[in-house]
This record gives structure tokens, sequence and C-alpha cells, in this order.
């Protein structure tokens, strides 16, 4: 399955442009999105959703539970579902959920 940048969908949250790539919709066991970081994402908890975060450039600073990491370029992150997490700084970056994340 190939899905490119204009077949996905685009969406905005606080901080974050994204691009959905694959979705619960996809048919697919995990959901992959594009995310343009600027600024501050609040606090969040994806209570059935384990992510992955894949940084392909800039820097940030994610928070997973009392945990602080400082990112850059080829860094990646696990989030197990449950866990607070948020981030600030400038970076690009995927986020893979398994199963697929869905809007509520």
């Amino acid at each position: 399955m190939l899905v490119t940048r204009n077949q996905s969908k685009h969406r905005s949250a606080e901080a974050v442009e994204l691009w959905n790539y694959l979705t619960a919709e996809s048919g697919t066991s995990i959901s992959v999105a594009y995310a343009e970081l600027n600024g501050s994402h609040p606090e969040s908890i994806s209570p059935n959703t384990d992510r992955c975060y894949i940084f392909l450039s800039g820097m940030a600073k994610m928070n997973v539970e009392d945990n602080s990491y400082s990112i850059s370029s080829g860094d990646v992150v696990y989030v197990e579902r449950g866990k607070r997490h948020s981030m600030e700084g400038q970076a690009t970056y995927y986020v893979i959920n398994n199963p697929p994340f869905q809007r509520k």
C-alpha cells in the first residue's frame, strides 16, 4: 500500500501540524502520521495506543511521566499507552500508533 503526501489527511493540533497517512479507516494494524512541532504541545495521555515517535530533524524536549528527554534528529521515543507525555521545541517526526489511533 502506498500513501502519498497528497493522499494524507492534514489536521492541526496545538503547536503541531499533522499529516495522517495511515488511520484506523485504512484497515491497517497501525496508524502513521508525519508531524511538525513548533512550540509547546500540552500533556496528553493515549489510553488505547502505544506510540513510537521517530524524530527526523530539529530539537525538542519530551516529557514522559517523570522522565525528561532532550530529543534530536535520529532519536526514537516509545510511549506506552496510558502514560502522560508532552513535548516542546521545533522538530519534525513520525508518530506510529498501535493499534491505530482513533479520535473520540
